[in-house]
This record gives C-alpha cells, structure tokens and sequence, in this order.
C-alpha cells in the first residue's frame, strides 16, 4: 500500500495530511482531541485494503500541522472542505471520533452534498456549554474528579486495556505526540 502525505494550506496554515489514493470512494476520519491523523494507522490499511480511498489529517494544532494564529483559529469544518479540495475528492464518507465528530457534523450541515455517509462514536456532538440545562445535566452525570483520570482511563475501555497493553502503549505514545502546544479551539458555525 503506497500512502502520499503532505501539507495543505487552509488559509492561515498548513496542515498535514496522508492520502492512500486510489480509484475508490474516500473515507475521511476526523481524529479525537487526544490524538492527530496519525491515530488512524489501522483504519487506514484496512480501509484501504477494501477497496476504499483513505484520507486522514492532524487539524490546527495537532501533529505536523501548523497551529496558525491563535486569534483566528479557523473554522474546522472549513479546514475539512480544504482537504478534500487539495486532494480532488468532491464527496466522501466521513468517520470521526469524540471533537472530531463536533467538525464533522458542521461539515455534514454546511456542505451536505459532500457527505455521503456520517459516521460518528463516541461524541456529545459539541452541545453548546452555554446551554444551561445540558451544562447542568452534564455536571451531574460527570464527577469532578473525572478530569484527573490518567487520559488512557477517560478515553479507552477497561476491558482494551486490560487484555491490550501494548496497544495501549502505542496509543499513549501517539497521544503524547498529538499536540504541539496548548489545544487550538476551532471556530464552530453560528456559535
């Protein structure tokens, strides 16, 4: 399998991006705030192994992408439609994860004829904090002392890393790498 990488300007800065190319439809994987493109390196051989074109990205901030101007942070769903122009893919199917998922559905909204499918796991999908009563529900359904948790115990399931620890030490190492900085907050349409 041959995988191109490279870096897409998106008006501000640059961000990276692997591409497996190939004649099939894309799947596009948005990545969780704990980690950057480089999280998808499973996906990314199997999808490609079926048949699909795989494209994956670090967004503003992330992993060999550039974090621009921290008071323009960019709209992330834009940043996505860049992508997708830079590497010619008119419509794909769009897989995200936990924030990832907050983009992806903006995409789906602004630019719905792009998206063929929406995939989404493990997100609230970017309900407003300001929202006061989904603000309130969720403190009480989430115990102060959650934060604290090591980032492997918020984000991977018991039984993973029980019976998977060499698995969890290569998600751990990739999430160490994920970030060069403090966490670029994208801007988010109509908020």
């Amino acid at each position: 399998m041959s995988v191109s990488e490279g870096l897409v300007d998106v008006g501000g800065c640059r961000l990276w991006y692997w591409d497996t190319g190939g004649p099939g439809e894309a799947v596009v994987f948005l990545h969780a705030g704990s980690q950057s493109g480089a999280g998808w390196g499973h996906q990314q051989a199997a999808f490609a192994q079926a048949g699909f074109r795989a494209i994956g990205y670090s967004r503003r901030g992330c992993w060999r992408s550039e974090r621009g101007d921290p008071d323009d942070p960019g709209v992330a769903a834009e940043d996505l439609a860049r992508v997708l122009d830079h590497c010619g893919v008119e419509r794909a199917h769009v897989v995200a994860l936990a924030l990832g998922a907050f983009y992806a559905l903006d995409f789906a909204l602004l630019h719905p004829a792009r998206v063929r499918t929406l995939t989404i796991a493990s997100s609230y999908l970017g309900i407003a904090a300001s929202e006061t009563e989904y603000a309130q529900a969720n403190a009480e359904l989430r115990p102060p002392a959650f934060d604290a948790l090591p980032i492997e115990v918020k984000e991977l399931h018991p039984s993973y890393r029980v019976e998977n620890p060499e698995g969890v030490a290569a998600w751990l190492a990739l999430s160490a790498q994920a970030r060069n900085g403090p966490p670029v907050v994208a801007k988010r349409p109509g908020r």
